[in-house]
């Protein structure tokens, strides 16, 4: 690797790291107040969302978002509890069954994703949709070389 690319590679390594944890405060500090008051934490954010794309099973839930199935049924029996999310198991020991968002979770998940743009408006005020098709065109190449490790 040539001394420039190095040096922009340790440029992007800080970069990265002080954005994806400005980002992460910051949509934090905008969701708190909506999840406070259903009774829900951060880590349920992830759930309802992956939810709102229709019945999926636990496994494929967790699968879906990278996370340990024991931790998916943690959290998707708090969304129950909460009457946010259902499941269409015929009997409590029903093995294979799917979860989905109920109608207040649905609710739930559209305040959500309304907060949600507007800090994506707001993080991308003043740049052109050029550069922002740029950005996306090397973060996905970015996710490529993750996915497939030479």
């Amino acid at each position: 690797m040539s001394e420039d690319k190095k040096s922009m590679v340790e440029r992007w390594n800080n970069v990265f790291h002080v954005l994806m944890r400005a980002v992460v405060n910051d949509i934090q500090r905008r969701l708190q107040p909506t999840l406070d008051e259903h009774g829900l934490s951060k880590v349920h954010v992830a759930y309802l969302l992956a939810l709102d794309s229709g019945r999926t099973t636990l496994r494929g839930l967790s699968d879906h978002l990278s996370l340990d199935k024991a931790n998916t049924t943690r959290a998707v029996n708090g969304l129950r509890e909460t009457g946010l999310a259902g499941d269409d198991r015929e009997t409590e020991s029903s093995r294979k069954y799917n979860v989905f968002l109920t109608e207040k979770g649905k609710e739930l998940v559209k305040i959500l994703k309304t907060e949600l743009n507007g800090a994506y408006d707001q993080y991308m005020d003043g740049i052109s949709k050029e550069e922002i098709q740029k950005t996306l065109d090397v973060l996905d190449h970015i996710r490529e070389n993750v996915e497939s490790p030479k």
